[in-house]
């Protein structure tokens, strides 16, 4: 887990917790008070039916790392925002 800006925290399923389900993804972000960050479009259908905090959709041209934590980056700026939605990011 990462502590970043303005107190956020940032926690990597696939680093921290490898092979849980997306359910179980679902919860742990409900437990945790957590905004979902995915490239996984099934999450959406997932997320409508299991309500977690919020979800961001990345939906990149170029999915390279690199542009991911530019995505996630820009978004940090509205987090407080993020909450309740679902947000897809081009």
């Amino acid at each position: 887990m990462l502590r970043g800006h303005a107190g956020v925290t940032v926690q990597s399923i696939a680093l921290e917790r490898r092979g849980v389900s997306d359910i179980e993804v679902v919860e742990i972000a409900k437990r945790e008070d957590k905004i979902i960050v995915t490239m996984d479009k099934e999450f959406g259908y997932l997320c409508s039916l299991h309500k977690p905090p919020g979800i961001m959709l990345l939906r990149l041209r170029d999915p390279k790392v690199p542009n991911r934590l530019k995505a996630i980056l820009c978004a940090l700026e509205f987090s407080e925002k993020l909450y309740g939605y679902m947000t897809i990011y081009t």
